[in-house]
């Protein structure tokens, strides 16, 4: 399969130049070229019966391999891209398979960072791509748009269309992800990446990550295994290098997540539940910022700032200035994915005595006595990532064409690597894939965005799971063990709840995420705690509350 899909890649390219660019030659399909890039308004009932035919075969499509569909279609799709990345209609990989399936797709991308505000208009104006890709559409907006007949409900396809993705959804291992998939009508109107079961590192991808030459020059070589810990090996630090910035991290509520299970909140995954614990003696959701326990945690969060501990510009921290801090090592103790992110290589970092040397396994108890890993991630993540509209007449190819990307194997692989040959090369003494480098060939070759539409499988990690005689497969294993004896993924609503909640979310939680950022620097005083609950109730706080917990036992009933 390799060599015939590296053949497809240089067939297309030798049709590419015979054809010449940018659309000079004949439309392969014979259709008028201009009618390509035409905007698309959200189809009418009577379009709607015309997109296929559910009695029978669908004309022009096949039911298995490539291509998906004999003749070329076009579809108009809507994604969210790495802010640094080119278009993906020039990215390696799309063109291959394009070629592979006959599906020709022109983008509309919108960087990651403010992809809901433009996802918003695009859907308020009613003028629909055929289908949105990585452009994390909330659940809120699936039963908001679902319910109204925008977005189309995919059970019917992925019962005759996608069976990797049926058994899937049939299988005990992957309970938790029909749960999240299905809203409360019944009905799926998104696919998005999973975790398979088997997979450990693939539900723990943030984690604290301690440098080691500081932990030795700075802390008799002991890791921090208290908060209080912490804070003294951050000061140590300190004193000795005055210039560091001991505690940083690209975005403050990666923190703040991790932070909750040291305060014995966060309790079902801080990840997809940024604001609410469960109360396991009263049985209910708690809003965390109302406990006295996300109060000390506060307060602590306060002391790291004021002392110059945590990274002042923690609130607003650039990519670009935050790595190349980390390549200057002028960070003790981080929180993110790997230290990759720096530019160090996992042979550097995950090598006892390397200078460039990193470990994970810190686990902070806090001062109620828990040291729960809140940041661990349901089994899907980032609702959303694909799904198909009203406006698209060809939704069983479209089907087609995000079910290979669900396999955990060839094709869960070519979404985040592509194809040996094409995109990367099998090192001989490592057998680790070596990825070509944009910087180098000029090409991009993935779609670039986080939170890819795969199957995140053992199969496909480069190099195999960590095995327990690296630090990193140690520390793993450590981290695994205080994970949350239950993960709630996102929750669905009705569509009653979806609106109330919509309006409730508004008002209640970038008040959260103000008064937070308030107490720990110092800005506002503790001492205005009460007012903040007062507040908090004037917003709705109880009704937020009550609609919370009727989510929570449906996805637990579920």
């Amino acid at each position: 399969m390799k060599k015939k899909l590296a053949l497809i890649l240089v067939f297309g390219i030798l049709l590419s130049i015979l054809a010449g660019c940018a659309g000079t030659g004949d439309d392969p399909a014979g259709t008028d070229p201009t009618e390509k890039p035409a905007e698309t308004p959200a189809a009418t009932p009577e379009d709607e019966a015309t997109a296929g035919d559910d009695e029978g075969e669908v004309e022009n499509l096949n039911l298995t391999g490539f291509p998906i569909v004999n003749e070329t279609i076009y579809l108009k799709g809507f994604g969210g891209r790495s802010p640094d990345s080119q278009p993906w209609e020039e990215c390696v990989l799309h063109q291959l398979y394009e070629e592979m399936t006959n599906i020709k797709i022109e983008w509309e991308l919108a960087d990651v960072e403010n992809i809901a505000e433009v996802r918003n208009i695009k859907l308020a104006s009613g003028v629909l791509p055929d289908l949105f890709f990585q452009a994390r559409v909330p659940v809120i907006d699936q039963m908001t748009y679902g319910a109204n007949g925008m977005f189309v409900p995919l059970n019917d396809l992925i019962d005759k269309y996608a069976p990797n993705i049926k058994a899937m959804l049939e299988d005990e291992g992957y309970s938790d992800v029909k749960k999240m998939w299905t809203m409360p009508d019944g009905k799926i109107y998104s696919i998005s990446g999973v975790v398979a079961p088997d997979n450990k590192v693939g539900r723990m991808p943030q984690k604290w990550w301690i440098k080691m030459s500081y932990v030795e020059e700075c802390n008799d070589g002991k890791i921090p295994e208290t908060t209080e810990e912490l804070y003294q090996f951050l000061k140590n630090v300190k004193a000795k290098y005055p210039e560091l910035t001991p505690l940083s991290c690209h975005r403050f509520r990666w923190i703040r997540r991790h932070f909750k299970g040291s305060f014995g909140l966060g309790n079902r995954s801080a990840y997809t539940h940024e604001y609410v614990s469960w109360d396991e003696e009263n049985n209910t959701v708690v809003v965390d910022i109302t406990t006295d326990r996300y109060k000390e945690m506060l307060k602590y969060l306060n002391r790291l700032y004021t002392e110059d501990l945590l990274d002042p510009m923690i609130f607003t921290q650039e990519m670009a200035s935050y790595v190349a801090n980390g390549k200057e090592h002028k960070y003790a103790i981080i929180h993110g994915n790997t230290p990759g992110v720096f530019g160090f290589t996992e042979e550097e970092w995950n090598t006892e005595g390397q200078e460039n040397s990193w470990y994970c396994g810190v686990i902070l108890e806090g001062p109620y006595g828990d040291k729960i890993m809140s940041t661990y991630m349901p089994q899907s993540f980032m609702p959303g990532q694909f799904v198909i509209t009203s406006a698209n007449k060809y939704p069983e190819a479209t089907m087609r064409w995000v079910v290979y990307f669900m396999d955990g194997a060839e094709g869960s692989l070519f979404v985040i690597a592509g194809v040996e040959g094409v995109s990367f090369d099998i090192d001989p003494e490592t057998g680790l894939r070596v990825a070509y480098k944009t910087e180098e060939t000029g090409k991009q070759y993935t779609w670039t965005s986080s939170y890819p539409v795969y199957i995140s499988s053992v199969d496909i990690i480069n190099g195999g799971h960590p095995t327990p005689d690296t630090p990193y497969g140690r520390a793993l294993d450590l981290l695994y063990e205080t994970r949350p004896e239950s993960v709630w993924g996102e929750f669905t609503y009705t569509k009653e709840e979806t609106e109330r909640m919509a309006t409730l979310k508004a008002d209640i939680e970038p008040y959260i995420e103000e008064v937070e950022a308030k107490l720990i620097t110092g800005e506002m005083s503790f001492d205005e705690w009460d007012n903040i609950q007062n507040n908090l109730k004037k917003m709705g706080l109880d009704e937020y509350i009550e609609i919370y917990n009727i989510a929570a036992k449906r996805f637990e009933g579920n």
